[in-house]
């Protein structure tokens, strides 16, 4: 019997995006497509025998005596994905909205009920997703696909090369194909000093950071930080819909009104007024704590992550709780190293509320005895110059610590992973290793074989773009993103069922 792809997609809407899955589903036969979107409107045009549409707040309307109920085998085998969502549902306290560990619990306990009852209901085999599930309701999704061993595809950034997207399906074994090829690579060159060849994108990206003297540009993705989209988002839409309907903009805005005289708005409005003085004396914590960098001391340097954000939840694992990384570092630290610990520089700025923070967590950090806090304003580059290596979970500081001859300790799962000079630390022999071998004064990375992995890295990598609202680009880049996305997603969907027989359509591919 030919197999039928049943597919969950998520972020698929957008023009280039939902391009990319329409041309990726085009030689397949679809039965049943459920789409995670909002608006109807936005639809991806899939030609499938079944075509759902979950909108987010499905869940507050569901009919729960319709859906089949969850068994402690199904409970028990998601303690992973639970323990991962209760820390993600810190990305909705948004604006004094706040949620116990019972209304976290609920919440979870209902996407595992609905998600598992469509999987099964709808015999679903696969999950496509537009980038890395990085929120509740797409990682319970993957994790439910993970557990039921239903292939899950999805694209991410490559690397600090905007643009170049890797095709992951899985989370921690982040890209074998680039382990492979990359070791491959270091074969080939290892018993010659054959110039190694890069794309003028790589060139640029590994020249920006070996300028001497010269601090390296902002990463591109910070660059569009500085006004991102969420920023004026509410007015952008309300400008938009006034073009596209008067009538649904006078709706909303008269809805807006309304909610304006309920209590509960208020009631918010003054909590989260109560949560930026709190946040205000969390972050006086750690600036009274805080001292100038002292050079000639022997230390790791471990910058904050930015939370709540993908590079910490889920890509850093278990350490997406950052005082886990301080503490075991702390114990495979000789006496006289010390770490020194900087807080993210737009952390406060970007969540003045107090999100992803709170009174204990530099509390507990400060009371390791090696850890001293860097002032905000303390130059990174200078603390990763003179430091014997850096710490994070997937951060920057760590690639650009590869570049001035700095060990990464990696408390996480990126592309990097496998790059020279990172040391990937899951357990505390991991850790232990690690540092035994920096305090020797080896496992130091050099610029050759950094220019092998990004040849790797670029070889593997596809260009493309993906969301338009989040890349700088031109648009005649478009048409060749759908062609080369939609081409990876559709080399990975036949490679994940090339035991079965899949239905194609008579239709050739072309790669730009």
């Amino acid at each position: 019997m030919d197999q039928v792809l049943n597919v969950i997609l998520n972020g698929f809407n957008g023009r280039i995006r939902g391009r990319i899955i329409e041309e990726t589903l085009k030689p397949f036969t679809v039965g049943s497509c459920v789409s995670i979107i909002r608006r109807s409107e936005d639809l991806p045009n899939i030609n499938s025998k079944k075509n759902i549409r979950h909108d987010p707040s499905d869940l507050n309307t569901m009919d729960w005596n319709e859906i089949r109920p969850l068994d402690e085998r199904m409970v028990y085998s998601m303690r992973d994905c639970e323990a991962v969502f209760m820390h993600m549902m810190d990305r909705r306290e948004w604006m004094g909205r706040s949620y116990s560990y019972g209304e976290r619990k609920r919440l979870y306990l209902q996407n595992l009920r609905y998600w598992n009852h469509i999987i099964e209901e709808e015999k679903i085999n696969l999950f496509l997703s537009s980038t890395l599930p990085h929120r509740i309701r797409t990682y319970v999704i993957y994790a439910l696909c993970k557990e039921k061993g239903i292939p899950t595809i999805f694209p991410f950034h490559a690397g600090h090369v905007e643009g170049d997207f890797l095709m992951v399906e899985d989370l921690v074994d982040f890209c074998p194909e680039l382990e492979l090829h990359h070791n491959e690579l270091k074969e080939k060159y290892s018993n010659n000093d054959d110039p190694i060849k890069l794309p003028e994108r790589y060139e640029q990206y590994i020249l920006s950071q070996t300028v001497e003297g010269e601090d390296p540009p902002k990463p591109w993705y910070m660059e569009l930080d500085d006004d991102p989209p969420e920023k004026h988002g509410r007015i952008v839409q309300g400008v938009n819909m006034l073009k596209k309907s008067q009538k649904k903009f006078w709706g909303q805005f008269c809805k807006s009104v309304l909610a304006r005289l309920r209590a509960e708005y208020w009631i918010r409005r003054i909590v989260y007024l109560y949560r930026r003085v709190r946040a205000y004396k969390i972050f006086s914590f750690y600036d009274k704590n805080a001292i100038d960098p002292d050079f000639s001391k022997k230390y790791v340097y471990l910058p904050l992550h930015l939370e709540p954000e993908a590079s910490v939840c889920p890509m850093a694992g278990v350490y997406a709780n950052q005082i886990l990384m301080v503490q075991m570092l702390s114990e495979a630290l000789p006496d006289d190293v010390l770490i020194y610990v900087k807080e993210h520089p737009s952390q406060q700025s970007y969540l003045p509320d107090g999100i992803g923070r709170a009174s204990f967590f530099y509390q507990d950090i400060i009371r390791t005895p090696k850890v001293r806090f860097m002032r905000r304003q303390s130059n990174t580059y200078r603390l990763i110059e003179n430091s014997l290596a850096v710490a994070s979970g997937t951060g920057t500081a760590g690639v650009e610590g590869l570049f001035r001859g700095k060990p990464f300790l990696m408390f996480g799962h990126w592309s990097y992973q496998y790059a020279p000079g990172v040391f990937p630390i899951h357990s505390v022999e991991d850790c232990k290793k690690a540092v035994d071998i920096i305090i020797k004064g080896e496992g130091k990375p050099i610029l050759r074989d950094l220019r092998i992995f990004f040849k790797a890295l670029a070889d593997v990598a596809i260009q493309g773009v993906i969301d338009e609202r989040w890349c700088r680009h031109r648009p005649e880049d478009e048409e060749r993103s759908i062609g080369a996305l939609s081409g990876a997603f559709i080399d990975r969907i036949k490679k994940n069922f090339s035991h079965t027989t899949l239905p194609l359509t008579e239709r050739a591919h072309v790669l730009a």
